[in-house]
């Protein structure tokens, strides 16, 4: 079984929970912990890791908290998984020739990197504004709790 990472997951969670819940005030990492049953500790690092990527900006002091670093509908799944895993590859010899001494003449490799491609283009097509829209019907959050461009 091929897995995605604890990282990814709960970091994919909070940008769409951010996306979410943010309106006219930055979302608290405390309020994102609770509401997906992450420890904040844990949350706190993926939130840094996402805003040193650029996908979110921080802002401390009264009223602080995180929101995207940009509209929702620019960011991709893509731009979020490779900001916490790094770059999509399902073995090393997909993207380093020198990882195994059989790579240039490997059927094998030909379909990890076929898979990595569909992989990648899949991702990239899917922005955090589809997923907070598919949270929103799943979950049917309260209107008055969702920014206004997710209607």
């Amino acid at each position: 079984m091929i897995r995605l990472s604890t990282k990814i997951r709960y970091g994919t969670r909070a940008m769409v929970d951010i996306c979410l819940h943010y309106r006219t005030a930055p979302v608290l990492a405390k309020d994102v912990a609770q509401r997906q049953g992450v420890s904040k500790k844990y949350l706190d690092s993926l939130l840094r890791e996402l805003t040193t990527k650029g996908l979110l900006r921080s802002q401390r002091g009264s009223g602080g908290g995180f929101v995207l670093a940009r509209p929702a509908g620019e960011i991709t799944m893509k731009q979020i998984i490779e900001a916490l895993g790094g770059e999509l590859a399902l073995s090393e010899c997909t993207t380093d020739d020198a990882s195994c001494r059989q790579s240039t003449q490997c059927a094998s490799r030909w379909l990890w990197q076929q898979l990595r491609k569909l992989l990648s283009d899949y991702l990239e097509g899917i922005t955090l504004l589809e997923m907070a829209r598919r949270q929103n019907q799943l979950c049917e959050v309260k209107n008055d709790d969702i920014q206004s461009d997710l209607r």
